[in-house]
């Protein structure tokens, strides 16, 4: 009868615990758990944008020039806890972050939920600091950012996303910031704004002489109000818009010479001969004023024997025309051996002067 050893079985005993402590060392040094080793279905790399517009192409709008920033989450699974991003550096940097002088992406952690957040800043680059030698408009200073559209690229070890982006302009300018205004009869002129941040404030430096039509949030019509004010050949005059963001820009007009269509007005037929009969005639009045290029229509006053009053002449087929037919009783003229009726039209001269258009139908009865 064989005597047993206890011994033995702690042998076994000691030789399980001793593997069990070897494998729970290589998962703690080699990270081999199960749950965190990547299976090529779980490897996955996607973007989301906070808090931005998307344009109708598809790419998110930054306002460059420093003006706007730009959230982006990357959420990784199966892949590095280690996400970059990267833009070219003239437009933009990445606040936060570690730059990777060897691809020069900006790389961040992702937190517990595999989610790594950016924060883009439009045209500020990350440049050292200008030194005691340095002039202050050097190279070194962060520079503005052009406008365009670019590809933002984010990268997790082999995977890699791009996230297309538009930068607009945010520098608030006028166009065109020089204009002459030389034929004063000219309904409209536009000036749009560009960069600034809605709403627009407009200002004219002379609100008696130029005044101006709102066509929307950026774009206003300016024209002449009252040449009466205008004093000299080329007589200027500043346009001045503010944006929300209390940027300002300017637009300098030029009322030069003073030159316009001058207004006409016409009657046909300039005679009517009847002998005792009493026939109806018409008489068609039409007035010209290219200044009333976008009116609807336009007054036009008569005066005849023992009458007097008004005729609304209406546009008629081409801007600035305006046309109106009179029926004239030769009846009521029985009697004169000649009268007519006239009419009057307050338009401007060549010189964009008030002008008192007149003609007449001259009526000659027995």
């Amino acid at each position: 009868m064989k005597t047993k050893r206890p011994w033995a079985k702690l042998g076994l005993i000691t030789a399980a615990a001793v593997a069990l402590s070897a494998a729970v060392l290589v998962t703690a040094c080699g990270k081999l758990k199960s749950e965190g080793v990547p299976t090529v279905g779980d490897k996955s790399l996607t973007l989301d944008v906070v808090n931005a517009t998307k344009g109708s192409d598809g790419r998110y709008s930054v306002r460059a020039n420093g003006k706007d920033t730009i959230e982006i989450v990357a959420t990784v699974q199966g892949l590095s806890s280690y996400v970059g991003f990267y833009v070219p550096p003239t437009w933009g940097a990445f606040i936060g972050g570690s730059v990777n002088p060897a691809d020069g992406f900006t790389y961040y952690t992702a937190d517990r939920e595999g989610k790594a957040r950016a924060t883009l800043v439009a045209g500020i680059t990350k440049t050292d600091p200008p030194t005691t030698t340095t002039p202050i408009n050097s190279s070194q200073v962060a520079v503005e950012n052009p406008t365009g559209r670019i590809e933002l690229v984010a990268r997790s070890l082999t995977e890699e996303k791009v996230l297309p982006l538009s930068f607009d302009y945010a520098g608030l300018a006028l166009f065109p910031s020089l204009l002459s205004i030389t034929d004063w009869s000219v309904p409209g002129i536009y000036i749009w704004a560009r960069g600034g941040l809605p709403p627009i404030e407009w200002f004219i430096s002379d609100p008696r002489t130029l005044k101006y039509n709102v066509v929307n949030d950026t774009t206003i019509q300016v024209y002449v109000a009252d040449p009466s004010f205008i004093t000299t050949a080329s007589t200027k005059i500043i346009v001045t818009a503010r944006d929300a963001e209390g940027q300002t820009a300017s637009s300098t007009v030029v009322l030069g010479g003073g030159v316009c269509t001058a207004s006409t007005i016409t009657v046909a037929p300039t005679a009517i001969t009847y002998a005792g009969a009493a026939p109806n005639y018409l008489a068609s009045i039409t007035v010209v004023d290219p200044s009333q290029a976008e009116a609807d229509s336009v007054i036009v006053r008569y005066t005849a024997p023992n009458t007097q009053g008004t005729l609304t002449l209406t546009q008629w087929g081409t801007p600035g025309v305006f046309q109106f037919s009179q029926t004239v009783l030769g009846a009521d003229y029985t009697g004169w051996s000649s009268t007519f009726i006239e009419y009057k039209y307050a338009g401007i001269d060549a010189a964009c002067q008030p002008l008192l258009n007149s003609t007449k139908t001259t009526i000659t009865g027995p």
